[in-house]
């Protein structure tokens, strides 16, 4: 667990503001989420379940794509601590392809640190994370993938809320394997849910030198924690 004393003050202030009053660390977090994701220039809606486990921090998020009326893709990504993978099944049964080793690893790590904006309430007590100042404005959390660290860095505006995840240098998957690319995740609509306040809705983008890619839109509808 993360010593309360050495949190930067961005960091400080947004757990302050955001975090469930009078309640104990969760140990555990399940989001509920609709949102679309970007297929070659079409857009499909999902409907997706994250859970997020403190000690040791562990993510999977496991989605239905509508991709035809009566068709369908079973999608999931996730993170031990030793490992990270990726794929997708056609009705849940025909293998789409899958993905694992080092850089998915370090990519599923980098997502679920930066979606932390979503879980101040377990993000002092996560496993094996360092907290680091970085302005007034805003404050990084690292983590290590195998043998990479990684690093986000958040930005928080005046009031404490959390508007922007961003790391230098996220993997992603090309036919020859994998490159890196800036990457980000702006967030918006703070509103209390469960007891914490959090950004309701978010954005991902590759910040792709030659063509920026905003892939993903997210809106949380349900949050429980444990």
């Amino acid at each position: 667990m993360t010593d309360a004393r050495t949190l930067p003050p961005a960091a400080r202030q947004w757990l302050d503001r955001s975090s469930p009053s009078g309640q104990p660390p969760a140990s555990r977090v399940q989001l509920r989420q609709n949102g679309e994701f970007d297929s070659n220039g079409r857009w499909l809606k999902f409907g997706a379940d994250a859970v997020y486990e403190a000690e040791p921090f562990t993510f999977e998020w496991r989605a239905r794509l509508r991709v035809l009326p009566g068709m369908w893709v079973n999608a999931v990504d996730g993170h031990s601590e030793v490992t990270g993978w990726g794929g997708a099944k056609m009705w849940g049964i025909r293998s789409m392809g899958e993905r694992g080793g080092p850089e998915v690893h370090a990519m599923q790590l980098i997502r679920s640190i930066a979606e932390l904006a979503w879980l101040p309430d377990l993000a002092e007590s996560a496993a094996g994370l360092g907290w680091a100042d970085a302005g007034s404005d805003g404050f990084t959390i690292s983590g290590r993938a195998g043998e990479r660290d990684v690093l986000v860095r958040f930005e928080v505006d005046p009031q404490g809320d959390i508007t922007r995840a961003r790391c230098a240098a996220r993997p992603f998957d090309v036919p020859e394997g994998f490159e890196e690319s800036p990457w980000r995740l702006d967030y918006g609509d703070h509103r209390e849910l469960d007891g914490a306040r959090i950004p309701v809705s978010a954005v991902a983008t590759y910040e792709h030198a030659d063509d920026p890619w905003e892939y993903m839109r997210v809106e949380i509808i349900g949050r429980e924690r444990s």
